[in-house]
């Protein structure tokens, strides 16, 4: 009877260990994982919405007129289509 009071107190450690093991090493691992599909449920719950600035104009586009304008200069008239497709 004591043996088996042993085993199963040792399996108990065994698992606290294992718990204490995984909550400071392999958490971020586990939920930084590409299957994990808690991921997913994160996304969904974020609504994301335009780049507004203070008199309303939509920044993401202005942005990006910034950041890339050699994409510009390569689209030569398309951009003015693509300027008023997006407005």
């Amino acid at each position: 009877m004591a043996v088996v009071t042993y085993i199963f107190s040792g399996l108990f450690a065994l698992l606290a260990v294992y718990f204490v093991y995984f909550e400071g090493f392999l958490r971020e691992d586990v939920i930084n994982n590409p299957y994990n599909s808690r991921q997913e449920l994160f996304a969904e719950r974020v609504i994301r919405g335009k780049i507004l600035a203070a008199d309303g104009e939509v920044l993401d586009w202005i942005m990006w007129r910034l950041l890339f304008p050699q994409f510009l200069t390569l689209l030569g008239e398309w951009y003015l289509v693509l300027e008023l497709c997006i407005r």
